[in-house]
Parts: structure tokens; sequence; C-alpha cells
């Protein structure tokens, strides 16, 4: 009803844009009422819905909690998309997708995130400001004006140092295609940089710590064995399997030629002269507050 009052309210003239997005973060049954309610005729007719989502993730659940809504999809052939897809097709009338960054582009995300050090910003002055008696009233309500956004204006964000944004392009941009992640990335490699700058610069070397970060936040389940069983880089040359299991080295022996490569990298260093210690894992482990959450379905799957 809603939406009918919606379209109802709309100029014939004139049509509404509406973005939705997230669409994906939604459980299956909200997906289906959201999707009903766009279907409706006089609605389509008055506005244009822009819908963000991962068209799979939305298929799937709309598949498993809404099968009501799929059984008028016809039959499915083999070699087609399933069900959810093919309810989804009836209210998408066009689809553009997003294209994967790459390296080079999640590099520059890096640059446009980070203050390099010669970058300048204005700054308030702090001043009071000084009101002269017999000033007509707009003079004087400019010059507060003037005054209060000189005082209280942004002042500019810390710089960050050439090693540090070297470093969070160079790691980022080689462990993370999505921008979200490596942002998170970025924020926490900059507040832990300036907090151990500030507070243990002995104990604290920068490309140590992005490389913790990164395995911190891209491979948490090889961060939490070292971390159990107080080891360090030495695990690459830990047999690949123990009896019946197969170990944390042969886990990595099995992932892709580049994701495997990245991870020895984050293990020994750029060249390989820089091994994580124990020691220094366990320190940066503590510091960070590190902990590995592996979620329900894997904490089924170890027992």
């Amino acid at each position: 009803s809603e939406m009918r009052r919606l379209a109802d309210a709309v100029p014939e003239d004139l049509k509404v844009v509406v973005f939705i997005d997230d669409l994906d973060r939604c459980k299956g049954r909200v997906l289906g009422e959201i999707i009903e309610a766009l279907q409706l005729a006089d609605v389509s007719r008055s506005c244009i819905f822009v819908m963000g989502m991962d068209l799979q993730i939305v298929a799937t659940a709309i598949e498993s909690e809404r099968s009501e809504l799929t059984k008028s999809t016809g039959g499915i052939a083999h070699l087609e998309h399933g069900s959810g897809y093919k309810f989804l097709e009836k209210i998408i009338q066009a689809r553009l997708t997003l294209p994967a960054h790459g390296q080079a582009e999640m590099a520059q995300l890096v640059t446009a995130a980070m203050v390099p050090p010669a970058a300048a910003g204005a700054e308030g002055t702090g001043a009071q400001p000084e009101i002269e008696a017999g000033k007509p009233l707009e003079e004087t309500a400019a010059h507060l004006r003037a005054a209060f956004e000189n005082r209280y204006r942004r002042t500019a964000p810390p710089k960050d140092s050439q090693e540090l944004i070297d470093l969070a392009a160079h790691y980022g941009s080689r462990h993370f295609n999505n921008p979200r992640r490596l942002k998170r990335f970025i924020n926490g490699f900059r507040l832990q940089a300036y907090l151990a700058g500030a507070t243990r610069p002995e104990r604290t070397e920068l490309e140590r710590l992005a490389r913790f970060l990164v395995l911190a936040e891209k491979w948490p389940a090889l961060l939490d064995d070292l971390v159990q069983r107080n080891r360090g880089a030495e695990i690459l040359e830990e047999p690949p399997t123990e009896g019946a299991s197969i170990t944390m080295s042969g886990e990595i022996a099995r992932l892709r030629d580049d994701d495997r490569l990245r991870v020895i990298e984050l293990l020994r260093g750029r060249d390989g002269s820089d091994p994580l210690t124990a020691e220094q894992v366990r320190s940066l482990a503590a510091w960070c507050g590190f902990f590995y959450y592996p979620g329900a379905s894997a904490s089924k799957d170890k027992g």
C-alpha cells in the first residue's frame, strides 16, 4: 500500500529514481517482500529502481528461503541459471556488472585514501572574533561567519609518511581486490602504526606490522595456527602431512600459485630475508588484540 501511495503521488510527467543498495545483505524472506513490492505495475510506471547486489547471493537466498516465488519460473534446463536467477530476470530489465579491481586500481585507491607528507591543509587560527560597535548588522554577521569558519573549519588530517604509504600500496594492492577490505586494512594499518610509533617505537617495524595485519585480515586461520603453536615462518619447512592430517604447510601448498607466493612473502618478507619469528608473531598478536573467529560452519566441521 505504501508503494501504491508513492506511485499516486508522482506526477505522470515525472520519473522518480530509487536506489536500493546492499540487497545481498538481506535475508531471503525480506528480499522476496522487496521484490514483490517492486513488481506492482503502477509503481514500475512511476519509478525507476536501481538495485545494488551480488546477484549470485541474492538468487541463492531466494531459492533457499522463498521457494514459492520461483515456482512460476517454469522448467529449468540443466545448463541454464537456477530458479532464483530466473525469478530475478522477471524484474531486472538491464544489468550492469562492475569490473573487478586489479592491483593497479587498488594501489590508486591507497594513494587517494592517504595523505602524503607534502600535502598541506588550512588550519583554524583559534582567535576569538572581535565585534566593532556601530557596524551595520549585515557586515557584523558576515564578519562573525568568516571568523567562525576560520576558527572551526576542518584542520588538515595527519600526514602519512612516505614509507607508510608505500607499504600500504604494496601490501594492500597485492592482497586485497575488494575496496571495502582494502580501506579496512588501510585504516587499521595507519592507526596501529601511529599508536606503535608513539608507545613502542623500538619494538615495531612498519613492514612487519603491515605483513601481520594482512595475515590477520586475509589469512586468519594461518595466523591463529602460528600463535597457538608458537611458530613463525619456519612453518613453511614443515612436512605437508602428519599421519592422515594435512598440516598448515600442506594447506599453504594447496593454494593457487599466486596466493601461495603472496603468503610466502608475508611470512618471509619481500626478498625472503626477513622471516617472521614466533616471538614477533606473538608480540604483534598481543599488541593488535588478534583473535580468530572461524564461524559456526567451520566450528561444526572441527567437531
